[in-house]
């Protein structure tokens, strides 16, 4: 929705600037009006369309503004290799989202969303009552004054001082004016242009559209240009009437030092509106000029088309403007694939690979550090990704990634002591605090909290404790709004085997193979790793206790029968 919206705002600005260089200069006032009403509606419509990109884009427009929040990523303490197996086969790591977190991410993300929408219904609301108001200002005005049925046309008879105006059908005047018939002609004929020729219907649509899109400040502009034409296009049809440009200048001169109505949906009469009418009723330009300038115009109107539309691969600039978009659509892309009831593990059937990868490559290096992870995507990988999800053999593989800690609450009685104790030292959201200062928080400001033992060293003094301390917030910004880390890989068959492959051992197993080109090593490791999983049910696997590390190597782990073993999946 955020890129859609900047570049409906964006195509736009273009179109009407190109109004504004072009045609504004011109008089073709009907070709104007339907180029305006027509770069709205084309301005919400081609930012949806799949429209194959033609255009060229140097990389060098690829300039990507600073990151306004740093992305976190949470990594486990290291330990050894055999010690983080065992943990993981004995269910100490945290596979599973408790209920607790599952709570804080649905609260969370319900909560975000829901204020979003509230906001932006209680502005659409307020500009709706607003255009609701002054519609009925003119339906009383209507109802409450006497009515002159005439030749597709009414008029509206009321007390007020003030010059003509219109709206909709009916055509509003001074009543005393009316009947003494001091109304002048030329006057007249221009309101009466403004109902024949529906220039409220114009204004009305610009109207709803600020209700909806009321964020756009570009529907302002529009609307002051439309307005303006309209009054070109009236000035024109007087001029045509009555052939005397001049007296009819003169007399648009006379009507500035009149108060001006409250209730007009035409221009107001300025003096800088006036001196723009008498100009463009002086201006005559060729039909050849015209025309050519017309053509310019949709070309340069079209290729702003191509430029907008939502298939475009080159848009980088635009993602400089929204945050990003590409990494919003990579995480979008991501999100819609992750379980139900597991927001951390990515179900492979669910996820469009070739809309990820095309999402990927457009990112630069930065933001392809930035976003979760998921290196599968270079091209020999991801066609035996391709395999995987789509083979016949019953396959579902799923992408684990990194489980939050689940939250911890502290009681009163632990609360009381840390306040109270000499002995500790204080983190709050990874910064070190006085502990004095634990007496500005209360205990349910806090999502997580950790303690570790600090043995001072060479005294034999008492041993020492760190609390470190999770805000709400920080808790969020650590641990959920931040890059997804790729912990294990899942596959299961069919016949109830289920390997578990430990992704996360895969580079304290290889960090110390010394390579010139650790791409390309990667590359193969995952495609013999895909190329296992595949082959799975046609393998057979030494004894665990005969199984022992070949580097480069991902610890994996085969569930059978309900015994657990570990095993080698890159065995042919």
């Amino acid at each position: 929705m955020i890129l859609y919206s900047l570049k409906a705002i964006l195509l736009m600005s273009s179109l009407l600037v190109i109004y504004h260089f072009a045609l504004a200069k011109i008089d073709s006032f009907k070709f104007n009006r339907y180029y305006l009403l027509a770069s709205l509606a084309f301005s919400l419509i081609i930012p949806t369309f799949q429209i194959p990109s033609f255009i060229p884009v140097s990389a060098q427009v690829n300039h990507q503004i600073d990151r306004i929040v740093d992305q976190i990523s949470y990594n486990s303490k290291e330990g050894r290799q055999n010690e983080i197996i065992m943990a993981h086969v004995e269910g100490e790591s945290n596979l599973e989202v408790s209920e607790t977190t599952k709570t804080v991410i649905s609260s969370k993300q319900f909560g975000k969303n829901s204020i979003h929408i509230i906001g932006y219904s209680l502005i659409s609301l307020f500009f709706l009552v607003v255009l609701l108001f002054k519609m009925n200002k003119f339906k009383r005005l209507v109802n409450q004054n006497p009515n002159i049925k005439d030749y597709g046309f009414t008029y509206v008879l009321i007390e007020e001082k003030t010059s003509p105006f219109v709206f909709l059908h009916y055509l509003f005047v001074n009543a005393e004016s009316y009947h003494s018939n001091q109304i002048e002609n030329e006057i007249l004929t221009h309101e009466l242009t403004h109902i024949r020729q529906n220039h409220s219907i114009d204004i009305l649509f610009v109207e709803l559209l600020k209700v909806i899109f009321w964020f756009n400040p570009v529907l302002w502009f529009y609307k002051k240009a439309i307005q303006l034409n309209h009054e070109f296009l009236a000035d024109k049809a007087v001029n045509n009437t009555y052939q005397n440009r001049e007296s009819y200048q003169m007399l648009l001169l006379s009507k500035l030092t009149n108060s001006s109505n409250a209730y007009a949906m035409s221009s107001a009469s300025t003096f800088g509106i006036t001196k723009r009418r008498l100009q463009m009723m002086n201006e005559s330009t060729k039909i050849s000029k015209a025309l050519s300038i017309k053509s310019l115009t949709i070309i340069s109107s079209l290729f702003a088309f191509l430029v907008f539309s939502s298939s475009s691969q080159h848009l980088d600039t635009l993602s400089s403007l929204s945050g990003s978009s590409s990494v919003e659509a990579y995480e979008k892309l991501i999100t819609e694939a992750l379980g139900e009831n597991t927001p951390f593990t990515l179900v492979l059937n669910k996820l469009d690979l070739e809309n990820l990868r095309t999402t990927y490559n457009k990112l630069n290096d930065t933001e392809k550090e930035e976003v979760s992870e998921f290196p599968f995507l270079e091209a020999e990988v991801f066609e035996k990704l391709k395999e995987l999800q789509h083979n016949e053999k019953g396959i579902n593989l799923k992408f684990n990634f990194k489980n939050p800690p689940a939250t911890k609450t502290i009681n009163e009685e632990v609360w009381q002591y840390w306040k109270n104790s000499k002995n500790i030292s204080l983190e709050i959201d990874d910064q070190p605090l006085a502990h004095k200062n634990l007496d500005s928080y209360d205990k349910t400001d806090f999502s997580f909290y950790e303690i570790e033992e600090v043995k001072p060293e060479g005294t034999s003094n008492d041993s020492e404790f760190l609390i470190k301390l999770t805000t709400h917030k920080h808790y969020e910004e650590k641990f959920f709004s931040s890059k997804k880390t790729l912990h294990t890989i899942s596959s299961e068959y069919k016949n109830g085997d289920a390997i578990e492959v430990l992704y996360f051992t895969k580079n304290s197993t290889n960090q110390d193979q010394k390579v010139s080109s650790s791409g390309n090593n990667d590359k193969e490791l995952l495609i013999k790793l895909f190329e296992g999983l595949l082959n799975h049910e046609n393998k057979s696997y030494p004894d665990s206790k005969d199984f022992q590390i070949k580097k480069p190597h991902i610890s994996s782990i085969l569930r059978k029968n309900n015994e657990i073993s570990m095993i080698n999946i890159f065995k042919d």
